[in-house]
Formats: C-alpha cells, sequence, structure tokens
C-alpha cells in the first residue's frame, strides 16, 4: 500500500506490480548472509551458470547482491565472484539490507533464492505474492515459483533461463499455481 501510494505521489519509480517483458532483468539475492543458511554463493552461482549461457549474457542486466555490506569485504566470497563472468563485465553489486518489498519492487525483476535446513522463508512467499518470479529450493513450498533440489546449480540457471524467456507468456499460469500454494 505504502509502495503505490509513493509511486503515485512521485517518489518512487514505480508500483509494487511486476513488470512483464522487460528486454533485460536485475536479479536479485536477499538472503541475510549471516551464515551458511541463508547465504548468497549458491544464487550467484545459479545467476552466473545462466550468464555464461548466451541467454544469460543477452537478458541479464545485472546481478544485485543485497545484506553483502560484510560480504564486500570478505577475501573468500570476493575471491570467487571475482572469477564470475557478471563481475568481469560490472554487472555485480553488493548492496546494504533493504526492506523486502522495497527492493524488490523498486530494483529487482527475478529473486533467487538458497537455504539450509530453513526450508520455509517468507521472502518466498512475499515476492510470490507480490507477483514477481523466485527460483528457491524450499523443499517445504516445492510447488511455488520455481524449485532446484539441494545446491544443484544446473537446475537454478534453467529456471532463469525459462523465466528470462517464457516467464512472462505465462504470468496467468503462474499467478494461478501460486495462488493455490498460498492458500
Amino acid at each position: 500500500k505504502e509502495i503505490e501510494e509513493n509511486y503515485k505521489n512521485g517518489k518512487y519509480k514505480k508500483g509494487y506490480k511486476y513488470e512483464p517483458f522487460k528486454e533485460k532483468k536485475t536479479i536479485g539475492i536477499m538472503e541475510p548472509n549471516i551464515n551458511i543458511v541463508k547465504y548468497a554463493m549458491i544464487p550467484a552461482m545459479i545467476a552466473e551458470e545462466c550468464y555464461r549461457g548466451d541467454i544469460g549474457k543477452e537478458k541479464i542486466d545485472s546481478l544485485m547482491i543485497t545484506n553483502a555490506e560484510r560480504l564486500k569485504t570478505n577475501h573468500e566470497f570476493m575471491g570467487v565472484i571475482q572469477t564470475f563472468d557478471l563481475y568481469k563485465d560490472k554487472k555485480v553489486s553488493g548492496e546494504a539490507r533493504y526492506q523486502t518489498a522495497f527492493i524488490l519492487t523498486q530494483h529487482l525483476d527475478v529473486v533467487i533464492c538458497h537455504q539450509v535446513l530453513n526450508p520455509l522463508n517468507y521472502l518466498y512467499l512475499d515476492s510470490v505474492f507480490l507477483g514477481y518470479p523466485v527460483i528457491h529450493n524450499a523443499p517445504l513450498c516445492k510447488d511455488l515459483g520455481y524449485y532446484y533440489d539441494g545446491s544443484d546449480t544446473i537446475t537454478g540457471a534453467k529456471h532463469l533461463e525459462y523465466i528470462l524467456t517464457e516467464h512472462d507468456n505465462n504470468l496467468l499460469e503462474y499467478h494461478e499455481k501460486n495462488n493455490l500454494v498460498l492458500q
């Protein structure tokens, strides 16, 4: 409600709704990055796997990793990220912590998530409720969004390719399926 109000008053660049058919999309990772339970490395690897293919190279505008203030100075994390084509092409940013609805609606088009031993997260539910495509590995809600098992970055990247090429042509089915799961 607040986002829509701020959009109508000119404070925000858009409302809360997902914008389909953008030529290039911003991929977002919003894990807290406190420990491995909800951590950005696997989602970043999924985005990179997709970006190394023709579809990803053409359709990914950028990768935004939120809650990444500490990660930007972590030598191990950055040592891996710096090997990514996304990084070499200056398409990765490490951002502060933001309120989910704000960062999602104002800056992101797709959310990629990963968890270990935390199989239900409001982030998936909130994102799908707002109509955004979500890639995740939470087995308690396999039917929500786009599910990959464990740390399967290949399947996650295939889901991202699908989102970048076909998802927007199938929004009604996506919303109907997710509404049933949310209920």
